[in-house]
């Protein structure tokens, strides 16, 4: 696992995904991206396993 994506023909053609109300780009084969980075990223750990990251996002709009 958490092998790198650097092949761009690994990541790509990109698809339009709906999330939280917004449309965005991501890797067509999302589902084994996410898995290589975080494994069983469907599931939520238990609450006390849980990390915050800390985060500023700015949207331009």
């Amino acid at each position: 696992m958490n092998e790198h994506y650097s092949d761009v023909a690994r990541i790509t053609p990109a698809v339009k995904r709906e999330f939280e109300g917004h449309m965005f780009n991501v890797p067509e084969n999302y589902h084994e991206y996410l898995t290589n980075f975080y494994g069983d990223y469907m599931t939520v750990p238990p609450e006390n396993e849980r990390v915050t990251h800390y985060l500023k996002a700015w949207r331009k709009q």
